[in-house]
């Protein structure tokens, strides 16, 4: 009887005498592994990327967007319509039947540039109210906030990021100088520390305006991008989700929940939201990289099938010392496997090494902050997934292998 040592020593051998054959075969397995652990890894880092941003909503936050909750193209176009205005915010703010609403604000979103002496930059600039530090957790560093008096009388001031300032002003104090958006003049009174990105938006570069000023001077449009708000109690969220609902209805005259020309999202929301999206994405793309695995096993078989022929004489000699089907078969599916799993393990080398320059690459390019975490996961899939691959596309030349004639065997040349 021939230990399986024996016959591991004898299919490593096998594969070192017919290694640059053997090393264009697990191609494909390096491929489609590597694949698999860059996909994931990139896709699990961006989706802590988002989650992080998220968690800055806060649980008390709520968001009224324009237009149906989006499941197709078709309701994200709804999105920017004009179906939020006045008459919503001001129901809204009422409080009669939302009374466990603390605060809203609305939201204008500005498509332009801001200029000072000759110099440009292109910030974020929103028009809003001066409740939005408390609802996204912010405080000015120097100067101060507007105030209601001034979002009431459509005041042309307003506060800004660090990194926009530095573009505009640069060592200049911006505290009480004068931008240009558009055609209007905005004196700045309040300045943000460095804060970086909050629930989405990049604090550093962006420009809070009234979100009178906007609607006056600036955009002279009647309907809000978004309706932002917090709750005084968390545990009331839902409650407080609800209460918004009919009262968004009962103002726009809407009898069917399905005709809603708004949709409310929160934090739980949005989680649910990525990681749908984020294990979708995986499937499909896993999915795609499963290809180079199938041709990688294809691939393992035919070269599985030649080696096979090629070691006729081998087989029927190993045969005639007492070698039973069993040990031949044993043999060759070792041989495959270890094919299969050597392809594995250059692949998880190369998808992690790749995935960390990547991942270095993006935030170093694009400002972010995505944080590589080793996929275990992945990696032991990978290597489960190449055993499989190698016992099942190595099963037939095996088989073929072990039901040869000894003596036949001996006599091939």
């Amino acid at each position: 009887m021939i230990s399986i040592r024996q016959i591991f020593n004898t299919s490593f051998a096998a594969l070192l005498v017919n290694k640059s054959r053997s090393l264009l075969t697990i191609l494909g397995i390096v491929i489609g592994i590597g694949s698999i652990i860059l996909i994931m890894s990139i896709t699990k880092g961006a989706s802590g990327l988002i989650l992080s941003e998220v968690e800055g909503f806060g649980s008390k936050f709520f968001e009224i967007v324009p237009g149906k909750n989006p499941s197709g193209p078709s309701d994200f176009a709804q999105m920017f319509t004009d179906s939020l205005t006045d008459k919503d915010l001001n129901a809204i703010r009422n409080k009669i039947n939302v009374p466990f609403l603390d605060k809203v604000t609305p939201n204008i979103m500005v498509t332009s540039k801001a200029s000072y002496r000759g110099e440009i930059d292109s910030p974020t600039i929103i028009g809003t109210s001066d409740f939005i530090n408390e609802i996204m957790d912010i405080e000015i560093d120097q100067g101060r906030m507007f105030n209601t008096t001034e979002i009431k009388t459509a005041a042309a001031v307003g506060v800004m990021g660090v990194e926009t300032a530095k573009n505009l002003f640069g060592d200049e104090d911006p505290i009480n100088k004068k931008i240009k958006i558009r055609d209007k003049n905005i004196r700045i009174i309040g300045l943000y520390p460095e804060k970086g990105k909050v629930a989405f938006a990049d604090i550093d570069n962006i420009v809070f305006l009234p979100y009178t000023t906007v609607k006056k001077f600036i955009e002279t449009q009647n309907h809000y991008n978004s309706l932002a708000g917090i709750v005084k109690d968390e545990k009331r969220l839902e409650q407080t989700i609800s209460d918004l609902e009919k009262t968004l209805r009962e103002t726009n005259k809407i009898q069917d929940p399905e005709d809603d020309d708004f949709h409310i999202v929160t934090q739980k929301d949005v989680i649910d939201r990525v990681s749908n999206i984020s294990s979708v994405l995986n499937i499909l793309l896993v999915s795609v990289a499963a290809i180079s695995l199938l041709v990688g096993g294809i691939g393992i078989m035919n070269v599985m099938l030649v080696s096979v022929t090629e070691r006729t004489r081998e087989i029927g000699l190993r045969k005639a010392l007492g070698a039973t089907e069993n040990d031949i078969k044993r043999q060759f599916l070792i041989e495959a496997v270890t094919l299969t799993l050597i392809g594995g393990m250059i692949g998880i080398i190369g998808g992690v090494t790749l995935s960390i320059t990547i991942i270095a690459l993006i935030n170093k390019f694009q400002n972010l902050d995505i944080v590589f975490s080793m996929p275990y996961q992945a990696i032991f899939l990978s290597l489960a997934v190449s055993s499989i691959v190698g016992l099942v596309f190595g099963l037939y030349p095996a088989i073929s292998a072990a039901k040869k004639n000894p003596i036949e065997a001996l006599r091939h040349e």
